[in-house]
């Protein structure tokens, strides 16, 4: 096979490469037209102009482009176009044996060199999609390890039309319906997973799922099928699949046997644009900021297209004006500081100084601190909705308005607010704390959640893993003294804090969450004897629930989240960029603090944002003796 690709290439090398014609209309794009053929036979094509506006039928593709130094040429018109190998199998799988069949590929459809008009069709895309019969999504050719995928999610589908209730509604707003606590299904699926656990993980480590453009693509189409190889099922049933083992929350099974994280990105990747596709369907679409943190896993080979990829389904994007016109001759730096700048100036927010971000040694992007490498987000989940930008129930700053201005060619963010803290301890996230060199108790006599008996070695080393965590952060809620247990007022604090005081719903914890949550330690510590002293035997699913209500919502903000406390005796949540000595304050305009790190000269380094309690809520401007003053942030 190896040499008939060589021969192949090397026979059109010789051959003069296709020339695009111009498109003339304000909505003109080019339909690709395959004529009939079977698999094997080397891909034909002709391009044909086509305007939105007529109505052409076509059929559009989705697909990840594949190594781009690994290209195949396709005969088109007589002349050579150089495809990926990946799209040149979809076109191949695609193409009809008996009659011609219109398809829109953007590689092929677009010319790629062509700077205008790449950047005049991006911003078509949208309607391109839109007017489509369908969209066909391309995963790439069956091999072993995905040949049992697609029929393990069928056959979940049917277990889920059996056994949940509503199952599968397709109400656009189904998807924002959670349960509290537990899944009636979770023991069931969990006794079951070899039947589908690893078929689904290997299926969704394909590169589709984490592209960033597939979210448009399939948000925006009528309707679209999955293909992998010669199998295909509807999207639908792949996302309502998901959406139910989610709510099963059985998402943390692929965590665990995915080391590189990147299955269960892509699973969770699927409810996001489903997600979006159902808010555009109610006419409630995502605006861009939340859309741009959600896919911050999301890979493309243009960091221009980080923004770029998703303005079509964004809701707001006409707020910011001429700030985010998709243009490929701005650099991405450009790009990324001019939507920010449209974020302060067209919007007057300051949500964009929650994103979480740590900036590498060696930086991509010339950038000032408080403009974020959009193609380099944090894993962490930031102290915002990420479905709307609706507010968190935090108001650090009252009811004020953002007070900014911008100077130095736009390089220098002048904004107004106080100095209310300073940043003094600070732990290691959870992630990364260090197991004892001897365990005690040993790993594998460690009770835990749910039950002993019930756990592998891995998750007792999770456990154990965890608990060592909560145990530091205790620690240092106690600023460091050995009373225990911490007084109730205290404790309650270090409960709140360890969610950021947020429910797994975005909501305020119920005034009985520091019980809650010290069921939770208990157990941790041995799930039989935290069952006897807190469970009813006649009703276990209440405390199941409780119990997963808990570990939800430190779930939320586990990853990327440091324990601090500060020179004042608070505590509370910063990002991985934080050190001691760094300030806390409260801009005007802004829900949550941030960190900012003195230059020396004046100015300040932007950090991050931060939970720190006691200041949420309005507090610091109560704080007497604290004057306003102007940060220049560099």
């Amino acid at each position: 096979m190896a040499s008939e690709f060589h021969s192949q290439s090397d026979k059109d090398t010789t051959r003069e490469s296709y020339k695009y014609q111009k498109l003339t209309g304000a909505d003109d794009i080019r339909v690709l037209v395959l004529p009939p053929g079977k698999i094997s036979d080397p891909v034909q094509c002709r391009l044909k102009h086509v305007s939105l506006s007529a109505k052409p039928k076509y059929e559009t593709i989705s697909y990840a482009w594949g190594d781009p130094s690994k290209k195949c040429p396709i005969d088109c018109e007589g002349k050579v176009i150089q495809v990926t190998l990946n799209l040149n199998s979809a076109l191949q799988h695609f193409r009809h044996a008996n009659h011609e069949r219109a398809l829109w590929a953007d590689a092929i459809c677009i010319d790629q060199e062509n700077l205008e008009e790449r950047s005049e069709q991006v911003q078509m895309m949208s309607d391109i999609y839109s007017h489509g019969e369908q969209l066909l999504i391309w995963l790439g050719e069956e091999t072993e390890d995905v040949s049992k995928s697609l029929e393990a999610i069928e056959d979940l589908h049917a277990y889920f039309l059996d056994n949940e209730v509503g199952y599968p509604n397709d109400q656009p707003d189904r998807y924002h319906v959670f349960p509290d606590g537990q899944s009636p299904n979770y023991m069931h699926l969990l006794s079951i997973k070899n039947r589908w656990l690893h078929p689904i993980t290997s299926l969704a480590k394909r590169p589709w799922f984490l592209r960033r453009w597939v979210m448009q693509e399939v948000a925006k189409s009528p309707k679209a099928l999955v293909f992998c190889g010669q199998k295909h099922i509807p999207w639908i049933i792949m996302a309502d699949v998901t959406w139910s083992l989610l709510k099963a929350n059985l998402l943390l099974e692929v965590a665990f046997v995915d080391d590189c994280g990147e299955a269960g990105a892509a699973l969770y990747s699927i409810i996001i644009i489903e997600l979006v596709r159902r808010d555009i369907i109610r006419s409630q679409g995502t605006p861009l900021l939340p859309l741009l943190v959600s896919t911050r896993q999301y890979h493309c080979q243009d960091p221009r297209d980080v923004i770029f990829s998703i303005l079509g389904v964004s809701v707001d994007f006409r707020d910011y004006e001429d700030s985010i016109i998709p243009d490929y001759d701005a650099s991405p730096q450009e790009v990324y500081k001019n939507f920010v700048v449209g974020s302060v100036l067209k919007k007057n927010s300051l949500l964009h100084l929650s994103v979480a971000y740590t900036p590498p040694e060696s930086l991509k992007f010339n950038l000032p601190s408080w403009v974020p490498d959009f193609s380099d987000l944090d894993l962490a989940n930031p102290l915002m909705f990420l479905r709307n930008e609706s507010n968190l129930p935090f108001h650090a700053s009252g009811e004020t308005k953002a007070r900014v201005r911008l100077t130095n060619n736009n390089n220098t963010f002048h904004v107004v607010g106080k100095v209310v803290d300073m940043v003094k301890d600070i732990t290691i996230a959870a992630q990364e704390a260090a197991l004892p060199d001897e365990a005690n108790p040993p790993i594998e006599e460690s009770p835990g959640l749910n039950s002993s008996t019930a756990l592998d070695s891995s998750a007792k080393v999770r456990i154990l893993q965890l608990k060592l965590w909560l145990d530091g952060c205790k620690k240092l809620s106690s600023l460091n003294r050995t009373d225990d247990p911490l007084p109730p007022s205290r404790f309650d604090e270090y409960c709140r804090t360890m969610v950021c005081n947020l429910t797994s719903r975005g909501d305020l914890p119920p005034p009985e969450f520091a019980h809650m949550f010290q069921v939770y330690l208990d157990v941790l510590e041995d799930s039989d004897k935290a069952m006897e002293k807190h469970g009813d035997p006649e009703k276990p699913q209440e405390f199941i629930d409780l119990i997963s209500a808990v570990e939800m919502s430190i779930n939320l903000r586990i990853i990327g989240w440091r324990f601090c406390n500060t020179e004042a005796g608070r505590i509370g949540r910063v990002l991985k960029p934080v050190k001691r000595g760094d300030i806390v304050c409260v801009f005007y305009g802004g829900e949550v603090p941030y960190v900012l790190r003195p230059r020396g000269d004046g100015q300040y380094t932007f950090v991050g944002s931060c939970y720190i309690h006691g200041l949420m809520d309005g507090e610091a401007l109560q704080i007497e003796g604290v004057e306003d003053q102007e940060f220049a942030i560099c």
